[in-house]
């Protein structure tokens, strides 16, 4: 049966490369960059409310409350997601559950047919090292990747060394997709004036000026949690 009328399922046109070859080859790219991620382990059905202190905190902020609204933005988000979505900036301590609440919204959005990249910062710029210096094993253009799908999810931003390489290739994925309107989560245990110290202030101003910013509270999850995603949060 014919699917792409274009086409004819050729995979070509008179201009060259279909628009429906070029998805399907960015759909196994986003696949081979995320094949040892976790994507299909979390959902939001096991994100744990209950883990997060019902009283208020030093700040007068009940977590709880704060974390509810927290995943229903995100539960929202996944649910109306478009290639016109905003992007998001998740901070906080390690183990509020940020990583639970990125791979929920993954998953929900390759449901829907969307081309996501989800993987650690380290991850990523180490394989974006390797394939420009020419020392990687493995074929394919992580960059072209990333900045073709659909969704992109940069975990655990500020867990990697930082060379001037990798400062100049996150800012260039960063701001590609900004320019072209390509939505992007990442997460990251800084704050702003963190990032900013750690990286460079145009990075940190592209974050706090084209990202809206998901706040995590909390006390450290992870003595709660029993066995992975499913049991718990990450």
């Amino acid at each position: 049966k014919r699917h792409c009328r274009l086409c004819n399922d050729t995979g070509y046109t008179a201009e060259g490369r279909c628009r429906c070859l070029q998805r399907l080859i960015c759909e196994e790219e986003a696949k081979n960059i995320t094949k040892g991620s976790p994507l299909r382990l979390c959902s939001f059905a096991a994100f744990r409310l209950e883990y997060y202190e019902e009283a208020p905190n030093e700040q007068g902020l009940r977590p709880r409350e704060i974390m509810t609204k927290v995943k229903d933005y995100c539960q929202a988000y996944a649910e109306d997601f478009d290639c016109g979505s905003p992007n998001l900036l998740f901070t906080g301590a390690t183990g509020l559950g940020k990583t639970h609440l990125a791979l929920s919204i993954a998953n929900d959005v390759l449901q829907k047919g969307f081309s996501v990249i989800y993987d650690s910062c380290f991850s990523l710029l180490n394989r974006l090292e390797k394939e420009h210096f020419g020392r990687s094993h493995e074929p394919g253009d992580t960059m072209s990747s990333l900045l073709r799908a659909d969704l992109v999810i940069v975990d655990d931003l500020g867990s990697e060394f930082t060379t001037p390489f990798s400062i100049a290739s996150l800012y260039n994925i960063i701001n590609a997709r900004i320019l072209y309107e390509q939505p992007t989560i990442i997460s990251t245990n800084l704050s702003l004036q963190e990032i900013s110290q750690q990286y460079e202030d145009r990075i940190a101003s592209r974050l706090a000026g084209h990202y809206e910013r998901l706040n995590f509270i909390g006390k450290d999850l992870r003595p709660k949690r029993k066995h992975g995603c499913q049991g718990g949060m990450v």
